[in-house]
């Protein structure tokens, strides 16, 4: 099978979290097929502060393949949603 590299991240969720609460942090990856299902070889985000502001106001947790931010005070925090390949948005 041919490796198909990655051409967006698009889909992001959540849009709002709530302080104290974990917010699964969520994404599709792009090419899709017809059916709307992710065909790149690694579609494996991983997700990161965009800055330390955003890094002191909440938290990013991995669960196994999972990702979950909590937000610790009120104010916008900013994510970054990598894949290995070297996709970012």
């Amino acid at each position: 099978m041919a490796f198909i590299s990655v051409t967006g991240i698009t889909d992001f969720s959540p849009v709002q979290a709530v302080i104290g609460v974990p917010q699964e942090l969520t994404a599709k990856v792009q090419p899709t097929n017809q059916a709307g299902v992710s065909i790149a070889t690694n579609q494996t985000i991983i997700w990161s502060f965009t800055d330390s502001e955003s890094a002191a106001k909440g938290t990013i947790e991995q669960q196994g393949n999972r990702y979950f931010l909590t937000a610790h005070t009120p104010g916008a925090i900013r994510v970054r949603a990598t894949i290995h390949n070297g996709v970012q948005v």
